[in-house]
């Protein structure tokens, strides 16, 4: 159970956009100029015209199956029942964090962008070529979310791997063999 959780909030956080761990570089350049209710309109509109609902909420059903197979493999006693429940879950939980992200999204990007630019941005989004860039965008997301699960043991190994070179995974307790951690094969003992 604790994996599915795991990777829900994983798939989550991959729906909503670049890496949430990178450092704040600095203040909004745009922030607190005459002009911000401008910007805060255009960058509802640039989210409009990307379809940023309808991106999210498609990236989260194609995860979810996927996520449930791989609940059902950690726990092969739950029920579809269970199972349904789990999903529901998820998929409300996603709505309500990607509205309340995307939300917040939008004050961040009039504040990041200067009106010119939003401008621009929406233009190009509302346009025939925009649109059909964003419609092609969007068939892509299934083979995305295929490829994001196949990397992702590799990933999760190779987590488990830097992880073990920097500690001793006796007194972490990571959950893998004590052969694969290379700080356990050189402490005899181990």
């Amino acid at each position: 159970m604790h994996r599915l959780v795991f990777l829900v909030a994983l798939a989550l956080s991959a729906a909503a956009g670049p890496s949430l761990a990178q450092p704040v570089a600095q203040a909004a350049p745009h922030a607190g100029e005459p002009g911000t209710a401008v910007r805060l309109g255009l960058a509802k509109r640039y989210f409009a015209a990307i379809h940023y609902d309808q991106m999210v909420q498609a990236m989260t059903e194609k995860m979810v199956p996927a996520l449930m197979a791989e609940a059902a493999k950690a726990n092969p006693n739950l029920t579809s029942k269970d199972r349904d429940a789990i999903i529901e879950a998820t998929v409300e939980a996603g709505k309500a964090y990607n509205h309340d992200f995307g939300e917040e999204a939008v004050g961040l990007i009039a504040d990041t962008f200067s009106e010119a630019e939003l401008t621009a941005m929406v233009r190009f989004y509302e346009s025939d070529v925009g649109q059909s860039i964003m419609s092609k965008s969007q068939t892509m997301i299934p083979r995305m979310t295929q490829m994001a699960l196949a990397h992702m043991p590799a990933l999760q190994a190779d987590i488990i791997k830097r992880a073990c070179a920097k500690l001793d995974c006796n007194k972490v307790k990571l959950p893998i063999p004590k052969a694969s951690c290379p700080r356990a094969a050189r402490t005899p003992g181990l």
